[in-house]
């Protein structure tokens, strides 16, 4: 259906539809690829189930199992900025690990195409703000902390989310493969990086970044890491 839509946009004459068309039809092999096509075929086990009006998806990076992504999902849950979010409304997305099919999902996001787990992660937001309809929430917050590659994920999930949506979304990007702190109309956007973490340099000073925005980031004190300061465990300071 999300794919129906930015079709539909296409021919409507919009440049941005149109171009989000064609960044998914490419983003198709890669999906095949990395095997998060699979995805398609039963996505609809994530739900939010909680009262209250607050909501939290984190989206973790490549290489993470998803007994890995809910061990993210809880450490952030349980940090002192979201522990009051009500249990039921906070989700782990699928962003699954095939290790070798990961590296398929990152040349795709490098590319500038979007992948099936960015499809997802709209989906989610989605019913997030369903959620929030069924709680009679007058306004609500969607939270979304990505880590690595999650940041792309998040950033393509984008031009599948009404922005009537997006003053809600509060953004934490953290060690990002991509900085969206040049996104406009977000309800909050921060981007972290640990000057010991050289995913960020890599990542977002490469080339390639003519295809996307990316910003800046906050570089937050070196740790004595010499560039290995990558994993989210490094970056849960950012939240105390």
């Amino acid at each position: 259906m999300e794919r129906d839509e930015m079709g539909r946009k296409c021919r409507m004459g919009s440049r941005q539809g149109c171009r989000s068309a064609a960044r998914t039809a490419g983003g198709i092999p890669f999906s095949i690829l990395s095997g998060d096509i699979a995805r398609l075929f039963g996505n609809d086990d994530l739900q939010f189930k909680g009262a209250g009006c607050e909501f939290l998806i984190t989206v973790n990076g490549v290489l993470n199992t998803r007994s890995d992504a809910k061990q993210f999902n809880d450490a952030i849950a349980a940090s002192p900025r979201y522990k009051h979010i009500t249990s039921g409304n906070s989700v782990a997305a699928y962003n699954y690990t095939t290790y070798a099919g990961d590296f398929a999902q990152i040349i795709g996001d490098e590319l500038g195409t979007i992948s099936y787990p960015s499809i997802e992660l709209a989906s989610l937001v989605r019913k997030a703000v369903e959620r929030a309809k069924v709680n009679q929430c007058q306004c609500y917050k969607i939270h979304v902390v990505a880590h690595s590659q999650g940041t792309s994920v998040f950033y393509n999930a984008l031009p599948f989310i009404d922005q009537g949506i997006y003053p809600n979304i509060y953004y934490v990007g953290l060690g990002g493969e991509r900085f969206a702190s040049g996104m406009d109309g977000l309800g909050g956007n921060e981007n972290y990086a640990n000057k010991d973490d050289m995913i960020p340099y890599w990542a977002n000073d490469g080339p390639w970044r003519w295809l996307g925005i990316t910003g800046g980031g906050t570089w937050l004190p070196s740790t004595g890491g010499y560039g290995t300061s990558h994993p989210w465990k490094d970056y849960l300071s950012v939240f105390q």
